[in-house]
């Protein structure tokens, strides 16, 4: 598959989880509503992260059906940086979707007033943006 092809696969495919996520959430980010158990993760003794069972229990599914590709060619150490470019990008863009394509929100609240949960922000995206997708981009090159 090309790398278009690929991006484009997995864009639409966030796309898919977003509006799926926004059935589930609705307004009510980070799951604020649903019945799952939170973990503040702290670091210097202060909050950096909220985990909730949500979350960690749909990242663990999406990565292990990222990791299906293996059943099928071998892995090496070159197809899993592969394999996690395409991840963290699926998840960032899955991230943005959800506010975009979510009525309660959309691309004029997509801010730090009116978006809580991600606190730190740059340039008018959330800093986990700005952290992950370079990290995506190098896994991506490091693939090549």
């Amino acid at each position: 598959m090309s790398t278009l092809a690929a991006f484009v696969f997995f864009a639409v495919c966030s796309f898919f989880l977003a509006k799926l996520e926004i059935q589930i959430e609705g307004a009510h980010g980070w799951a604020a509503d649903l019945p799952t158990w939170r973990k503040d993760l702290k670091v210097g003794g202060r909050k950096f992260f909220e985990l909730t069972g949500y979350h960690l229990y749909l990242v663990l599914l999406f990565i292990t059906l990222f990791h299906t590709a293996f059943l099928f060619v071998a892995w090496t150490w070159q197809r899993e940086l592969r394999v996690l470019s395409y991840f963290l990008f699926f998840f960032i863009l899955e991230d943005f979707f959800w506010f975009v394509f979510n009525p309660a929100y959309g691309i004029r609240k997509f801010n730090k007033e009116n978006i809580k949960w991600h606190t730190a922000w740059l340039l008018g995206f959330p800093v986990l943006y700005w952290v992950l997708l370079p990290v995506a981009a190098l896994f991506y090159l490091l693939s090549l």
